[in-house]
């Protein structure tokens, strides 16, 4: 499937295994040139390693993205590495308490949604506005509302990069 994303920057967050890992690989099957992030180096250079392997362009950057600065030098590192950003993915958090989502209580997900901190780590919903803040503040990424976004929704933001004409 050809989606036109040819030459486009994706940062990935979240991107070392899992859905973003997957999603990393997607953009890049479709010759994007990604940048993934996540916290664990190890787990971010296994990634990196296997995605340069299939021929992708590829560079990585640890970082945790609910730390403000941290997000920041993300994006800065993005920036160097390919001169801005086209597509930002915030792949942050996590699902319901549960293994499978049938088993996954009522109170599981509205501590999703409220991603309160829990035995499994911190608070990971301030990663979603840390890398977004951090893209927008030099103009490195362009927001603008799809369908989707017409709705309010606390874990959803449609980002993208308005088309030139």
């Amino acid at each position: 499937m050809d989606l036109k994303l040819t030459g486009k920057v994706a940062l990935v967050t979240g991107s070392s295994r899992g859905i973003g890992l997957a999603t990393a690989k997607a953009f890049a099957a479709e010759g994007c040139r990604v940048m993934l992030s996540a916290r664990s180096a190890g787990h971010l250079h296994d990634a990196e390693t296997a995605l340069r392997a299939t021929g992708a362009v590829v560079a990585a950057h640890a970082a945790d993205v609910g730390s403000p600065d941290e997000a920041g030098r993300l994006i800065e590192a993005t920036a160097a590495s390919y001169g801005g950003i086209d597509i930002l993915v915030n792949n942050v958090g996590g699902g319901g308490g549960g293994a499978r989502v049938a088993d996954s209580s009522d109170d599981d997900w509205r501590g999703v949604l409220e991603r309160k901190p829990g035995p499994d780590g911190p608070d990971d919903a301030p990663g979603l506005a840390h890398t977004c803040r951090a893209a927008r503040e030099p103009r490195r990424l362009t927001s603008r509302r799809s369908r989707a976004g017409r709705r309010s929704s606390r874990c959803q933001a449609n980002t993208a990069r308005p088309r030139r004409r």
